[in-house]
């Protein structure tokens, strides 16, 4: 399974990604800091799971799943 962490929080996407680590059946753990890179990431590799935080200081995290739907990734 391959994962994509989307958080703004250092912290919180480390401790993300710790968690994530210790799973087996997770073969790739990518992590985004912003919406931006987010898509990039999305743009690159299909992704079995996105971990999404909801607010970022350049918009939402709910903007960025409209995105995902409209572009039907």
């Amino acid at each position: 399974m391959r994962i994509l962490i989307v958080e703004d929080d250092p912290m919180v996407r480390d401790i993300n990604q710790k968690f994530a680590q210790r799973i087996e059946e997770i073969s790739e753990i990518e992590a985004a800091s912003n919406l931006e890179s987010a898509k990039t990431f999305l743009l690159k590799k299909k992704f079995d799971l996105v971990l999404l935080d909801v607010y970022f200081p350049e918009g939402k995290g709910t903007d960025l799943l409209k995105w995902i739907r409209d572009e039907k990734i």
